[in-house]
């Protein structure tokens, strides 16, 4: 695998927690944590498996929420069970 990160770029790294499971998602830029409400999502894409739902930030858009399990079962990521 070949590295593409130099020594003059910075990598954020979110640690999340989801079914006693840790993931690192690397995000281009963390703008701001948020207490927000998530909406269920409309017939049309509940078959998103990697969004929970999603929620009406304060200028009126719209932000997807990801389901963290769904998006790890989606990259094929697997859990060893000890």
């Amino acid at each position: 695998i070949q590295n593409n990160v130099t020594n003059s770029q910075t990598l954020h790294l979110v640690i999340v927690q989801a079914d006693n499971c840790q993931f690192g998602l690397v995000v281009e830029t963390i703008e701001d944590i948020q207490d927000i409400v998530v909406k269920p999502l409309g017939t049309q894409l509940k078959a998103l498996s990697v969004f929970a739902g999603a929620t009406i930030l304060g200028d009126g858009a719209v932000a997807l929420i990801i389901d963290i399990v769904g998006l790890a079962n989606h990259a094929s990521i697997t859990v060893k069970q000890k």
